[in-house]
């Protein structure tokens, strides 16, 4: 008996660009799903007419079922009595998993199901991407600006699920209540931030997938104010060591998924300030020496450079 799930995508328009983890593929018309999909947690992620969407699913070795709505461009939970044999016409999971196992190591479906609302009823999450209309409001409000007019909005899709990401806010990094030694405290050290992320490993992977594979505009902001607070937090390198440890060996595998022609520098300055805060921690070494063979960064030495404020 094989071991894996099996993916059934009934239904699906022509042109659909699918794509499961970290692969994807353009499909034809006889494309049903796809099959032997390892034990675990992976991420769906399919585009028609340039919007990109996708799901969380959780394989335990059984049969979900999609089916595409004209109405709402989307694949939704369906429910079949007699589950038919598409084997011809479903696609085989990559045997090379390495990218999935590392990226996917700390998801658990509390986490997904906590942060994406209105959650599908057989253990998945979906999520619809706003990139391109949140870039065609800002564009819009900059002209209702500069031409002293009544601003447009952009007619969206219906939103069905939203993804709720921790509050952080930057500004305001200290306890309710504090003295004003902690106030001064962590305004510099964010542990106080980090430590209001249930799940900091999960809600850390998660935030980047749905950028990554999902290109959902909003975990990508969220995900750089992850980074700042994570290469901030002083007493949660001291005291948290070994997650510590785990956040760092995650941000690398995270960076080596930017593209060629990214702008780094917020991650460069980041980097900074995080070798700043663990010069004294030990699990420096690998990060810095990873940076200066990447991208020839000598962060050793910059960080005795005057650090950009924003």
């Amino acid at each position: 008996m094989s071991i894996g799930s099996t993916l059934l995508l009934l239904d699906a328009p022509n042109n659909l660009e699918f794509g499961i983890d970290f692969n994807s593929w353009k499909v034809g018309p006889k494309f049903r799903g796809m099959r032997l999909i390892p034990p675990g947690i992976h991420f769906v992620h399919y585009s028609l007419n340039e919007f990109k969407t996708g799901f969380f699913i959780n394989c335990t070795n059984e049969t979900m079922v999609y089916k595409w709505s004209s109405e709402n461009e989307q694949f939704e939970p369906f429910q079949l009595d007699i589950i038919p044999n598409y084997d011809e016409y479903l696609g085989l999971y990559p045997k090379e998993m390495t990218l999935w196992k590392e990226h996917f190591e700390y998801i658990n479906m509390k986490t997904v199901n906590r942060m994406i609302s209105n959650h599908v009823n057989n253990g998945s999450s979906s999520l619809y991407s706003v990139v391109l209309e949140k870039e065609l409001q800002r564009d819009l409000d900059k002209l209702a600006l500069a031409t002293n007019s009544e601003p447009i909005t952009v007619p969206t899709k219906e939103k069905t699920d939203w993804v709720n990401f921790t509050s952080l806010n930057l500004k305001y990094s200290y306890p309710p209540n504090a003295t004003p030694s902690e106030i001064t405290k962590y305004s510099v050290d964010k542990s106080y931030l980090l430590s209001l992320v249930l799940d900091i490993l999960a809600e850390f992977s998660i935030t980047f997938i749905l950028f990554h594979l999902g290109q959902f505009y909003d975990a990508f902001e969220h995900w750089k104010t992850l980074v700042k607070v994570i290469t901030s937090s002083i007493d949660f390198i001291e005291s948290e060591n070994d997650t510590f440890k785990k956040l760092i060996k995650l941000f690398i595998k995270q960076i080596k998924e930017f593209p060629p022609d990214f702008d780094l520098e917020f991650i460069h300055w980041s980097c900074i300030n995080l070798v700043e805060n663990c010069l004294e921690c030990g699990v420096e070494t690998d990060f810095v020496l990873y940076l200066n063979k990447k991208f020839g960064w000598d962060l050793l030495n910059e960080t005795e450079q005057p650090l950009v404020v924003e």
